[in-house]
């Protein structure tokens, strides 16, 4: 039998091409459709992720692939809103409203909005009675951790507490509750409840990396210092390019006489790039190191750096002030270990002052008094909440007042100091109060 002519192989062979092209074609468009379908789930799955900032990354990527749609920007308003980025929230909320999405959605969104923002005596009642509704699982939960938000953002910290008992009672394994609940264990030096709240959280996702770090600190916190070794590890396993987490274990180890092990790490931690308080607690260890040698000269200067990455290094001055008086420099060392005891001191009454705020909430004095220690302590934006919540209690208090127009002038503002050096009863520039009140008003 004869070959076939040309023209039929080409044929033949052009068909077979085809139809591998097509089913190629096919699959392209199938693994495209499902691999939308996937990136949309893992996207609303993460709204309501312990990690708020991870699902705005994913609703970024997503917003690249998809485009513009109205479900897209009503769940980016969600995730900004829970990371705390109200004012880019309200602009995608704009964005969903105008794209057409579902109303109930945007007004329900709008309360969380408000009350989060601290506007809370408008949206409260709102939320509450989404709560004593029928509202969805997801919902309640959402309603739950703004209602928390909100309370901590006007530092009603007792209805924050009682806000979470609730969600606790509903829901004990929530993580983004647990959380909540840890930190205002943290704040009020309730280790032991802090310490429940992490292990409950691992019990549900035992790689959760935040849980497990700030366990960690809770143990060292209180001297479980294997226990505090052990989480530092397990983070480090999660964690290999964090080089903190080498400064965490050094200091451990050097507690339990580990010493040779401790100096391998910060060896290994100083050739890294390290954040400030990082720095600081690695040349307090290896300050530390260098007076058990009696190196008393180089552990001068080891603590005299971790005070200059970290002001507010208690232990550094400590150290630093036994160091120097190893070296005979008795009065100096004196002004370090009282320096060392004034912070500690500080960080007691700042803690007694939040027990006082919970058992008085409509004190303004407290609070005045908590936004100045945090102001003293550069926590710029923690005591700016404190404040303005104590003129939520009277605003008419004056030591409050004065404490504004100094956060003010601190930051360069004299615009916006002026008004409130008026209202605590002074002058600005020998004006008389009235007068400077309306020429800041201008």
């Amino acid at each position: 039998m004869g070959s076939a002519p040309l023209p039929m192989l080409f044929s033949r062979g052009y068909l077979r091409f085809a139809a591998i092209l097509a089913v190629l074609i096919s699959f392209l468009l199938l693994w495209q459709c499902a691999h939308s379908s996937w990136r949309w789930q893992r996207a609303r799955a993460a709204i309501g992720s312990s990690d708020p900032r991870a699902s705005l990354a994913e609703l970024e990527q997503l917003r690249q692939t998809s485009g513009e749609s109205a479900e897209l920007a009503f769940l980016l308003a969600v995730a900004n809103r829970r990371a705390g980025q109200t004012n880019v929230a309200r602009e995608c909320l704009e964005e969903a409203r105008r794209l057409g999405w579902s109303a109930n959605d945007l007004q329900r969104e709008e309360h969380l909005l408000q009350f989060q923002s601290g506007d809370t005596e408008q949206a409260e009642q709102h939320l509450l009675a989404l709560l004593g509704g029928d509202c969805p699982n997801d919902v309640a939960a959402e309603v739950y951790e703004c209602l928390v938000m909100g309370y901590l953002s006007a530092m009603r910290l007792g209805d924050a507490k009682l806000c979470l008992d609730y969600w606790a009672a509903w829901q004990p394994d929530s993580i983004v509750m647990n959380l909540m609940r840890a930190d205002i264990y943290r704040t009020t030096r309730d280790r032991l409840r802090e310490v429940t709240a992490y292990e409950a959280i691992l019990k549900v996702d035992s790689s959760h990396f935040r849980a497990t770090k700030q366990l960690a600190d809770a143990y060292l916190e209180v001297k479980d210092v294997p226990a505090a070794l052990k989480n530092y590890q397990k983070c480090a396993e999660l964690r290999p390019d964090d080089p903190s987490l080498l400064v965490y274990q050094a200091i451990c180890h050097r507690r339990l006489g580990e010493v040779e092990a401790a100096r391998q790490l910060l060896s290994e931690a100083t050739t890294k790039p390290l954040d400030d308080v990082a720095k600081s607690l690695a040349f307090t260890e290896m300050g530390q190191l260098a007076l058990s040698d009696k190196e008393y000269e180089r552990a001068v200067d080891f603590f005299q750096q971790a005070t200059q990455f970290a002001s507010l290094n208690s232990s550094a001055e400590y150290a630093l002030g036994l160091a120097l008086a190893r070296l005979g420099k008795q009065e100096e060392a004196d002004a370090h270990i009282e320096r060392s005891q004034e912070m500690d001191a500080d960080y007691t009454r700042y803690v007694d002052l939040v027990g006082e705020i919970m058992s008085d909430p409509t004190n303004p004095q407290f609070r005045c008094q908590a936004g100045l220690m945090a102001l003293d302590g550069g926590a710029r934006k923690e005591a700016f909440s404190w404040l303005q919540s104590a003129l939520r209690c009277d605003p008419t208090h004056a030591e409050t007042h004065e404490a504004l127009a100094r956060y003010y002038r601190e930051g360069g503002r004299e615009d916006l100091a002026a008004p409130h050096l008026a209202l605590a009863g002074q002058t600005v520039a020998g004006e008389s109060a009235p007068q400077a009140v309306q020429n800041s008003a201008n």
